[in-house]
């Protein structure tokens, strides 16, 4: 089947999407740093009128409380992307039924991708952030693919690299608010695990990942907090293992980058 004909940006837009899932107009225009919001727009539009976005939006709200369109791949977009082969075929099909996703899953998406904005945003000449999506490392022949073999959670793996000073590494999980106690429990032993079995210094050759995690709530937080603390000590406080919980509020009216996170001791 062939497909409708689509400019370079709008394939641009296409390679992006499925890194997160879904997104706003405002992360898409963000991301391909162009300052025409009117052309990202049209081709929105374009993308939506032939199938490749699906265009998700209400128009019940009205005025500054308005929810920004939200768009996800839809059929020709998945037939598309599928041909390039960047990301995990498994994966791709599981866009097909993102239309009926809850809307507790399509937030924690565009969270993440505020956070990866964010990170965008907080570059200069010399400070660099990268950044890798979950969805980005379920491809088999993806560098990163060794942490979807440990089981790990994580939904952003990113990379801070100051002129002068040796790149650090982070790893990110935001833990939703409908996310049972015992299934965060059971995340962050995974993370334990996978700090003592030296994966990570064997694939990657540098430091343990700084771990950050973010609840949707304080009272959310302070439970990740204090069960950290508790699997911390029952491990003898080890002194390279460093994490940080937060809350998805700060990080959203300050910058993931900001003061704002507490460390685990």
């Amino acid at each position: 089947m062939k497909l409708p004909e689509i400019t370079n940006k709008q394939k641009e837009i296409l390679h992006l999407v499925p890194k997160f899932r879904y997104l706003n107009r405002a992360h898409i225009q963000s991301f391909l740093h162009h300052k025409q919001r009117q052309y990202i727009n049209k081709w929105l539009y374009d993308l939506s009128e032939k199938n490749y976005l699906l265009k998700q939006y209400s128009n019940k709200i009205v005025g500054k409380n308005r929810i920004p369109a939200i768009y996800s791949m839809n059929t020709n977009g998945i037939r598309y992307v599928k041909k390039l082969e960047l990301f995990d075929t498994t994966y791709l099909n599981k866009l097909y039924y993102d239309k009926t996703r809850s809307d507790t899953f399509i937030t924690h998406c565009l969270f993440l991708a505020t956070i990866c904005m964010q990170l965008e945003g907080k570059q200069n000449s010399t400070l660099t952030y990268t950044y890798i999506t979950t969805n980005e490392w379920q491809k088999e022949s993806h560098p990163f693919h060794f942490l979807k073999e440990h089981a790990l959670t994580a939904d952003v793996c990113f990379s801070k690299k100051q002129k002068g000073k040796k790149t650090r590494y982070y790893l990110l999980e935001i833990f939703d608010e409908t996310l049972p106690r015992y299934r965060i429990r059971k995340r962050i032993r995974d993370y334990f695990t996978f700090f003592f079995n030296n994966q990570w210094e064997d694939t990657i050759k540098e430091d343990f990942p700084i771990l950050l995690f973010v609840a949707f709530s304080k009272e959310k937080m302070i439970y990740n907090k204090r069960y950290l603390k508790k699997i911390f000590r029952e491990y003898d406080s080890p002194e390279d293992l460093k994490m940080y919980v937060a809350v998805a509020y700060d990080i959203q009216t300050e910058n993931v980058t900001g003061n704002i996170w507490e460390e685990i001791t």
